[in-house]
């Protein structure tokens, strides 16, 4: 546990704060090598002991590894969506916090709707073609809100953030099914957990990658200054800069969705026979 946390955290520093004194400045070189060297570490342990923190052997079964990885990245590439569009909607359009919360509306409806349908459709025709087609589809909605500017009509920010949602909706249940239903019974706890890490750890990266970028857009002094006298106050200039550094984390998490899209490809295909657990008994459906 200390050295997976040495190396989460020298791997969030270097991400998060790195371009302030530069991403090869010695300091920041410093950190890049005590991420690797711990990670290493935690990777040798976790390999010779009979009780890992994570059973590594797991990522020996393709459509596991595929899967996490799918998942992992698409968990970058869309924790930052909601907080982007937060700031967008608070501080540029200067909007209070319950509308700018209630415009978020779209993602979740999209997750909503989607979400059966994906588990459905997963079980007819397998779990790669249609958790793959719904990173497609949520890099087409990331791709759609890289578009956005300081006047961009609603109706044109809910499209993409709908479809994003419908996205996410159609990739993430048949990938857990798939990735719980590719291991063996006694290791679903711990598949389970490893799913909901790298999960948690793809949202915190996701958000040390925006923030710089973010950052970079506006000084500090006039983004404070937006979010107390509201955006529209502020001189177009500022609002632009704001919004462009917005759209640019959204192209990042973009880029970020290509790659996931690619791993879900290749995790295979699963066997259509599930297994079935009733009354204690393992039976063949």
């Amino acid at each position: 546990m200390g050295l997976f946390t040495v190396a989460v955290l020298s791997l969030i520093v270097y991400v998060g704060v790195g371009f302030i004194p530069g991403l090869f400045s010695p300091v920041m070189l410093a950190d890049l090598a005590i991420f690797f060297a711990s990670l290493g570490l935690f990777i040798r342990r976790e390999t010779r002991i009979p009780n890992p923190l994570i059973d590594l052997s797991l990522f020996r079964i393709r459509i596991f590894a595929f899967g996490q990885l799918s998942a992992f990245l698409n968990a970058i590439a869309r924790g930052a969506v909601m907080v982007l569009l937060i700031l967008y909607f608070q501080g540029v359009r200067g909007l209070d916090p319950l509308t700018a919360s209630i415009l978020l509306a779209p993602l979740a409806i999209g997750l909503v709707v989607m979400g059966p349908v994906g588990g459905i459709l997963s079980d007819r025709y397998g779990s790669r073609v249609i958790s793959t087609v719904g990173l497609a589809l949520s890099l087409i909605g990331l791709a759609g809100l890289a578009f956005i500017r300081y006047d961009t009509p609603y109706p044109w920010i809910a499209l993409p953030l709908f479809v994003n949602g419908l996205g996410s909706g159609l990739f993430q249940s048949p990938n857990t099914s798939a990735v719980m239903a590719a291991v063996p019974l006694e290791r679903r706890g711990i598949t389970s957990s490893v799913r909901a890490l790298l999960n948690n750890l793809g949202m915190v990266i996701s958000m040390a990658i925006a923030t710089p970028v973010l950052l970079g857009s506006v000084p500090m002094d006039e983004m404070m200054e937006m979010f107390v006298l509201g955006g529209t106050s502020m001189p177009v200039e500022v609002q632009q800069a704001m919004t462009g550094g917005i759209a640019l984390a959204f192209v990042v998490s973009s880029l970020l969705t290509l790659p996931a899209v690619v791993a879900s490809a290749l995790r295979g295909t699963e066997s259509r026979a599930t297994e079935v657990e009733r009354d204690g008994s393992r039976i063949r459906a």
